[in-house]
């Protein structure tokens, strides 16, 4: 298991866990979710990115864009709800601007809350 730490322009990470950013029905990638105090973080370890490209992407258009980490504001978040992939629990982050991530997790009701929390401090 990795773990990404150091500065992020002077963010301080609240909450963090093992993520995957489900791109479409058959696709997602495994990653590094990061609550700070900011926003929402997504990251890939730069190995896992050079094995996607290699890999995975010739075969799927979902990783067409080359997109492999995410960052969204709390002040970008228009809301927060449970979903689910597969048999996985999943949040489903709906930014103002409509576009939807769908990001599975282990204890998502934890990661909800804590975002949910972030997006009244900051209104």
């Amino acid at each position: 298991m990795f773990k990404k730490t150091g500065d992020r322009s002077g963010e301080v990470t609240l909450y963090s866990g093992r993520m995957s950013w489900c791109r479409s029905e058959q696709s997602a990638l495994d990653g590094f979710g990061f609550l700070t105090d900011k926003q929402l973080r997504f990251d890939m370890p730069e190995i896992a990115k050079i094995m996607t490209k290699i890999f995975f992407k010739p075969f799927s258009k979902a990783f067409a864009d080359g997109i492999y980490d995410i960052a969204i504001p709390y002040d970008d978040i228009r809301s927060v709800r449970p979903g689910a992939y597969g048999l996985r629990k999943a949040l489903i982050i709906e930014r103002k601007d409509g576009t939807l991530f769908k990001f599975a997790v282990n204890h998502y009701d934890t990661w909800e809350k804590a975002i949910r929390k972030r997006m009244i401090k900051i209104a």
